[in-house]
């Protein structure tokens, strides 16, 4: 007989309520009670996910693809998975769901959904949606039969769909160069190797470098947790810390919506004092005022692209490593001046 919720809340001590806000990702639990009862539930055996409530010969013919998510971006996470729905569906195979919570570091779930697709033999592939996988990961799943793809994170082993980070940012720079702008904050997570965030970095010391501009590190601000209130302070730090600063680009929409509010907060305009670039061009940019200049990712065709590799995987039982980088696209808005 398979775990039941009501098990999971006699065990813990937790009402039931609580137990399914926990299982099911909703806010207004903490993180203790959370791990507490994730743990509960992985000595179980209980893992939250649905199939279709059919049983026997119909059950067992199902095939299906997991999709992880992370708390990321929602507009970009959902456009990637308009994509590989689309491609999926007229394939005949159904989609299971499961998002992490990365800025907790909470891993229990993640262990229990992948013992959980071992054990599973109508999930038969895994689509990893900005969600990075260990090597080992990769591999073990490999060796159980099930292909991954890894989407919007580079990886070294397995298969991947990525942007070109690098060129993304250097095209940016370039244009804000050619705009007449030389003193160019830049504000990013803090990363080393091949991460994305590491890849955009290079993408603006390159774009300065090969414009004969010198690259200063006092240009640079680092913040990892992507918190709005944290986004604005390490924006004003740039601010006061470099005298004449021009322009500041983002990793993330996110951040750079942030860093207006911030670049405002200091008595500034944008774009008459400072001009802003974002990186992701979600569906609000276009209404900002004023409206913001972002990098286009192309989140639908990843996802379309994503799935199709991964079918091609699972039909000719192909795990080798491949890297597929797609092009991005400057959106020049109001939130940058030419200072020629």
């Amino acid at each position: 007989m398979s775990t039941t919720i009501k098990q999971i809340s006699k065990i813990s001590g937790f009402s039931i309520a609580t137990i399914s806000k926990v299982l099911n990702e909703r806010p207004g639990i903490s993180t203790p009670t959370k791990i507490k009862i994730r743990q509960i539930a992985e000595k179980l055996n209980y893992f939250p996910y649905c199939k279709p409530r059919t049983s026997g010969l119909s059950q067992r013919m199902f095939k299906y693809i997991g999709i992880l998510n992370t708390q990321y971006e929602y507009y970009i996470r959902s456009q990637v998975e308009s994509g590989i729905e689309d491609i999926l569906s007229s394939d005949g195979y159904h989609i299971l769901k499961l998002a992490f919570d990365e800025e907790h570091n909470i891993l229990c779930d993640k262990e229990l959904f992948f013992r959980t697709i071992e054990q599973d033999k109508s999930i038969v592939g895994l689509l990893s949606n900005t969600l990075g996988l260990s090597d080992k990961i990769i591999s073990k799943l490999n060796n159980n039969g099930i292909p991954v793809v890894i989407i919007d994170k580079y990886t070294d082993f397995g298969k991947c769909i990525v942007v070109d980070n690098e060129q993304a940012i250097y095209d940016a720079v370039i244009k804000l160069i050619s705009l007449g702008h030389t003193n160019i904050g830049f504000i990013c997570p803090e990363s080393v190797g091949k991460d994305i965030w590491d890849e955009r970095l290079n993408g603006y010391k390159r774009a300065l470098i090969e414009s004969g501009i010198e690259y200063n590190p006092q240009l640079i601000e680092h913040e990892n947790t992507f918190n709005m209130e944290l986004v604005e302070i390490a924006t004003k730090n740039l601010l006061e810390r470099v005298q004449h600063l021009t322009a500041i680009v983002y990793i993330s929409d996110r951040m750079a919506i942030a860093g207006m509010k911030a670049i405002r907060d200091c008595g500034l305009k944008i774009p008459d004092d400072i001009s802003v670039v974002g990186f992701d061009d979600i569906e609000f940019d276009n209404y900002l005022t004023p409206s913001l200049s972002s990098i286009r990712q192309p989140a639908y065709e990843m996802g379309k692209k994503a799935a199709r590799l991964l079918l091609d995987a699972i039909k000719e039982n192909n795990y080798k490593h491949e890297v597929v980088r797609l092009k991005t696209e400057f959106i020049l808005r109001e939130s940058v001046r030419s200072i020629k």
